[in-house]
This record gives C-alpha cells, structure tokens and sequence, in this order.
C-alpha cells in the first residue's frame, strides 16, 4: 500500500472510522495527509511541527515507526488532550479537513483501534475476502 499499511491494516483503521460515522474515503484521504505532514514536520515545517509539539511527539521520533504505529501513538496522544477544541485542531493541522471528522476515530486510542482491527482480522468477512484474493 502507498501508506505502508498492509490490507490488514488499512482495513481495520477504514472499519474503525466507519464505526465512528466516517467513510472509507475520509480515512484514506486523512492518512495521505498525515504522512505528508510528517514527512514536512521531519523537514522543519512549522505548521505540522506545532501540531506534533501539542501532542508531544517529534517528526523523528515518529520517523522511526511504521505508519500503523505512528497512526496509534497519534490516537493515543490525541486521546490525552483535554478538550475538544484541543482534539479538532490538531487533527485538522495534521490529517488536514478530514482530521475534522477522524476526532472520534482517534479518541478510541491505540488499544480502541487494535481491538477493532483484530476483530475485523478474526470476522467471518475477513475469512471471506482473504479466500477470494486466492483467485
């Protein structure tokens, strides 16, 4: 995937933000941009740079994890601001206007989105588009 997400993955982060009220569509355009803004906070940019400093995280700490595991360390961090204001505006400065609508994907955390993705892995859904890729 042009994310680094394996099916697996991408396709549990989709289910969780269908379940929060978002569309497939949403998540995918949401994590474009966040992998952009990391890549410009890791060049300097000022705008991805602050929103990463509300959250405590470095481009370069997050540079050295995948991008599933960048996605959860942001949910987890996210989830620990305190207001909603706080939650909007980052997710808007780092998952551009869809981060707007992603704020209650997010909020499940990193465990909250684990849960949903090995649900999903384990569903009888998943058995069946496995075995039709066999084809």
């Amino acid at each position: 995937d042009r994310l680094g997400l394996t099916t697996q993955q991408l396709a549990g982060f989709e289910l969780a933000s269908v379940l929060a009220g978002e569309s497939v569509e949403t998540v995918q355009s949401a994590f474009q941009k966040l992998s952009k803004n990391i890549f410009e906070a890791g060049q300097g940019l000022s705008t991805p740079v602050k929103a990463l400093e509300k959250l405590r995280l470095t481009a370069k700490q997050l540079q050295k994890l995948s991008f599933d595991e960048q996605i959860k360390l942001i949910a987890d961090r996210m989830s620990q601001l305190s207001t909603q204001s706080e939650k909007l505006g980052v997710a808007s400065q780092l998952l551009g206007r869809a981060g707007m609508v992603m704020v209650n994907m997010l909020d499940l955390g990193s465990e909250g989105l684990s849960k949903i993705s090995i649900g999903f892995r384990d569903s009888i859904e998943y058995r069946l588009i496995k075995t039709s890729w066999r084809f």
